[in-house]
């Protein structure tokens, strides 16, 4: 009876070593598991933070750009002005010119009847 009492009590020592060393296995890997998920929130917030730092940079570009579209409107429209007060100039010009012309050979005429 004491042998099959020492067995059954080796038994009983084996399972508890068995059921032990099955839940320190299982708290280490709760513990990598737990470990995983703080390098990954790490990893969440480092993203984020880096996400939102290109958004604002984005938004930067994007204000800059339309600032700089707005200017190049406001540059051909500056461009468009100006051309029509040189085309304006050049009638005037050949207007002028004309005159002149008239001018001279009325002063030529002019000139042969005197």
């Amino acid at each position: 009876e004491e042998v099959g009492l020492s067995k059954n009590l080796k038994s009983a020592n084996d399972e508890i070593d068995y059921l032990q060393s099955a839940v320190d296995h299982a708290k280490e890997e709760g513990k990598l598991k737990c470990d995983e998920i703080e390098t990954a929130k790490k990893d969440v917030e480092a993203t984020t933070s880096k996400l939102s730092r290109l958004e604002t940079g984005l938004v930067e570009k994007m204000e800059k750009q339309k600032l700089m579209k707005d200017k190049l409107v406001s540059l051909e429209s500056e461009e468009a002005k100006i051309e029509n007060e040189l085309e304006v100039k050049r009638e005037e010009c050949k207007t002028i010119h004309c005159e002149r012309e008239r001018i001279e050979q009325d002063n030529r005429k002019y000139e042969k009847e005197n």
